[in-house]
Formats: structure tokens, C-alpha cells, sequence
């Protein structure tokens, strides 16, 4: 009698075993990953302190938007803590002047802004205000309508959607360096629209969502995706999904788009019996913030802009405030005021709101 063939060993134990193997896997990399953190052996990007987590999974829960607000005709404005009900960092305003007070309206990407919720009160506006103040010798407004990320073309639109319903006696535009990458976008338009798209939110499951709550290793992970974190990918075009390769050289003539978005905020600002005043931007190629080719290219495109900004002033009778002159005369004595490439410390708004105050005392705009 012929032994009976042994039975085959059934496939649901070894999909368990292979599960519980992976399972087991991840426990030991999620708490590894716990253990490096606590040592500080982890490289910085991958730095999960509580207050970035905490703030990723708020920006995760709402929407995956953080501090910015989808809006009609310019993309995007702020939202959150320290943020108006018109869409930017600074206090509520009232479209009916107060009788004798002058009025400043100041226009700019994230070196206006700069300091949204905490730090508001060393942005140049704020200084600018106290300055004009003392100087006065009553209260002057200065309105902070500087985003993150806004070209010309935004403050343009804005201005004329917005701004000007406010009245303002001077307008402050400060743009150069948001303006250079629609300069290195393939098929240049002068309304970028090479380079602007709506607004389109990033798309997250509910596995992942849930991840990034549970796992300190996942939300370390998920962070380092622009997808998830970056404004640029929120309103810039794309293909297929995927980013434009951008060009790695400055033509002349994609500089038309900044130089007519200029020439068109000084006549409609003067058009409505304001005073406009366009000011340069400081660059430091030493403070980093950006690998060292983007530096290069962002200071050639920064010092073309400022050029250009000097011959706007002069040919539309601005008011010119030459700071990027006024931070390259002393270099040495400059270089401590900058946090990066562009961005500067509090001492260094300062000076910024010093060279518009000084400007507008010459040209005796009130007095």
C-alpha cells in the first residue's frame, strides 16, 4: 500500500506570514527612524520637529493649502492667523480715509510680506509707517499688499481690482526677483501665461492623510514632496503632471513682460492722482537660500530688473528708491543684514523703509 502524498501548505499562512513580515519591517523602520532623531544623526531635511509636524499635518487637514487661499484674477492670496479679510498680513482696513491721513500702499511678493503672523512689525511697510509718522508728526497708514510668490503681473491686477479702492496718496512697488522665472519658462508670453495657471490643489488619499498622522518616518518622508508643500506647484504649468524643464539662460527679450507691467502700474497710479514709486531690489550672491546656479541666475535677472525699474521711474516720472544701490555701495557693511539671497533681516527692512521715507521727504509728496 502506496504512502499518501503529503498535502501542499495552503496559501492563506504564507500571504499571513509575508504580511505580518512587512508589517514587522515597517515597525522596526518607523521606530529606527524615532531612535536617529532622538541621537540627531538625521540630515536636516528629514528633521521632524513637533512644530513642523504639527504645522504639515494642519496644512494636510486643510486642504493642502497652508498659509495661501486660492482667489480669482491673481491665484492666490494668504489666509490663516495674522491675515486680513482681503488676503494679506497685516490689520483690517477701512476703505473710507480718515480726513488728513496720508496714505501708502505698498506692493511686493515675499519681500513685502515678509513676516507674516510673528515678525510683522519688522516688514518694511511697518517700519515705514512708524518712520512717516514721527516724521509727519500724525498718523500715516502704510498697507501691506505684498504675497509670497507674486510677480508684477499679480500686484498689476491687484492694484487695479483692489489697491485702488483703498485711495492711497503713494503707491510702493517692489518686484524683481519672482519676475525672473517666468523669464525661464519655455514659450514666453509678456502675461505669463506661459508660466500662471488656476490654482489646482494636490490630491491626497485618505490612506496617506491617515499615514502622515500616524507615522513620524511617512510624514518625514511625505514632506520632502513640492507636490505636497510648494506653492510653485499650485500655480505654475505643468505637463502631464510633471514640471516644465526650465531654460538655464536670461534672454533680453523676455524682459518685456516686467518692464510693460511697471510702465502700466505708474500711469494707472498716477492716473488716479497718486504719487508711484518704484524701488530696486537689494541681492546678495553670499547668503545662499538656493543651490549656487538658481543664485546666479536670479542676481543676473534681479540686477536687469533693477535697470529696467531705474529707466521706468525716469521715463514715467516716479519717484525712484535705488536700494539695491544703497546695499551694494558697502557691501561688508550690508552682508549681516541678509537672511538669504533676498530676504533681509529686520535691521536691513529698516533701511528699506528708511530709503522710502527719505525719498518722500525730498520730493515733499506731503507738506
Amino acid at each position: 500500500m502506496s504512502a499518501s502524498p503529503s498535502k501542499p501548505q495552503s496559501s492563506p499562512p504564507r500571504i499571513l506570514a509575508v504580511l505580518g513580515g512587512a508589517f514587522l519591517a515597517l515597525v522596526v523602520l518607523e521606530f529606527g527612524y524615532r531612535a536617529l532623531a532622538s541621537l540627531g544623526w538625521l540630515p536636516t531635511p528629514w528633521v521632524l520637529t513637533e512644530d513642523r509636524r504639527v504645522a504639515f499635518r494642519a496644512h494636510i487637514d486643510g486642504g493642502v493649502r497652508g498659509m495661501f487661499e486660492p482667489k480669482a484674477f491673481v491665484g492666490y492670496v494668504l489666509q490663516g492667523e495674522g491675515v486680513n479679510s482681503e488676503g494679506f498680513s497685516d490689520g483690517e482696513w477701512t476703505l473710507e480715509r480718515t480726513p488728513g491721513v496720508p496714505r501708502i500702499a505698498c506692493l511686493g511678493g515675499s519681500t513685502t510680506q515678509d513676516g507674516q503672523r510673528v515678525d510683522r512689525d519688522n516688514t518694511y511697510p511697518s517700519y515705514l509707517s512708524r518712520m512717516m509718522s514721527r516724521r509727519l508728526k500724525k498718523d500715516v497708514e502704510v498697507f501691506n499688499f505684498g504675497v509670497n510668490g507674486w510677480t508684477s503681473a499679480e500686484s498689476l491686477v491687484n492694484y487695479a481690482l483692489v489697491v485702488s479702492r483703498y485711495q492711497p496718496d503713494v503707491v510702493v512697488v517692489h518686484h524683481s526677483v519672482n519676475d525672473v522665472w517666468p523669464r525661464l519658462y519655455p514659450d514666453y508670453r509678456p502675461d505669463y501665461t506661459h508660466y500662471r495657471v488656476p490654482w489646482e490643489d494636490a490630491r491626497i488619499s485618505r490612506w496617506d492623510r491617515a499615514l502622515i498622522g500616524y507615522s513620524r518616518l511617512w510624514a518625514a518622508w511625505r514632506i520632502q514632496d513640492r507636490d505636497l508643500v510648494g506653492i510653485r506647484e499650485r500655480v505654475i504649468r505643468r505637463v502631464d503632471g510633471e514640471p516644465v524643464p526650465i531654460l538655464s539662460e536670461l534672454s533680453p527679450e523676455t524682459s518685456m513682460g516686467y518692464r510693460g507691467n511697471l510702465e502700466r502700474l505708474c500711469r494707472l497710479i498716477r492716473a488716479d492722482g497718486a504719487t508711484p514709486v518704484l524701488m530696486t531690489m537689494p541681492f546678495s550672491d553670499e547668503a545662499g537660500g538656493f543651490e549656487e546656479v538658481w543664485v546666479e541666475i536670479l542676481g543676473q535677472g534681479a540686477r536687469e530688473h533693477n535697470g529696467i525699474m531705474r529707466d521706468v521711474a525716469s521715463a514715467e516720472g516716479a519717484l525712484l528708491v535705488d536700494a539695491a544701490s544703497t546695499f551694494s555701495s558697502d557691501p561688508e557693511d550690508h552682508a549681516g543684514l541678509f537672511k538669504d539671497y533676498v530676504h533681509l533681516r529686520p535691521a536691513g527692512n529698516r533701511v528699506k523703509a528708511l530709503g522710502i521715507a527719505d525719498v518722500l521727504q525730498r520730493a515733499k509728496v506731503w507738506k
